[in-house]
């Protein structure tokens, strides 16, 4: 404040947030599921002041020590690690934030992943067996009835008839191989 000598410090308010694991359980509901770890080495019952970690992997990231390094492996299990110091207000560092992310659920991810791409793929493969299945009998079955036909005609029986289905080459060569036999029966009348 102004005085009529000087400016004066009347008080200083300070705020906080009691850090402990229920704010660090909101931080992690919040984020989705990153695990925070707030360090304080000036504990007596160690450097974790609160966690959202089990006691196991609290216990194995405390001796796991002050490593800078982006990604650990904690209990067998690979976290992505992002470390931010925490400081008083003259800027003495008095603890450390430690925000972990665990690859295990980008690792069930992509394996979901890949059982849904595996069972599509299956699921193509059957439809294309089932489709190329279809399309073989519906041209080979007109072949199968000029086969027919023509063991028919190989044994003197020139009578016989293709059903002619459709419009295609198949067709056309039924309506053909159905007119020789006509003509092979009239050329027979007439002899």
């Amino acid at each position: 404040v102004a005085t009529t000598q000087d400016s004066a410090l009347l008080n200083v308010l300070v705020a906080g947030i009691a850090v402990d694991s229920k704010l660090a359980q909101e931080l992690k509901d919040s984020t989705g599921g990153s695990d925070f770890v707030f360090l304080a080495p000036s504990l007596e019952h160690g450097p974790v002041a609160a966690s959202t970690l089990d006691p196991a992997t609290e216990h194995a990231l405390a001796d796991f020590g002050g490593s800078p390094k982006r990604q650990i492996q904690l209990l067998g299990s690979d976290y992505l690690q992002f470390t931010s110091p925490l400081t008083d207000v003259d800027g003495n560092p008095v603890g450390e934030l430690r925000i972990l992310r665990s690859f295990k659920g980008a690792l069930d991810q992509i394996t979901a992943v890949r059982s849904r791409l595996a069972v599509l793929w299956l699921g193509t493969v059957l439809a294309g067996i089932g489709v190329t299945y279809l399309l073989a009998r519906r041209l080979l079955e007109p072949v199968a009835g000029l086969d027919r036909a023509a063991a028919e005609i190989a044994k003197g029986n020139y009578n016989v008839r293709v059903p002619v289905q459709g419009r295609g080459e198949i067709a056309r060569l039924a309506e053909s191989f159905n007119s020789m036999g006509a003509s092979l029966t009239k050329a027979r009348e007439d002899l």
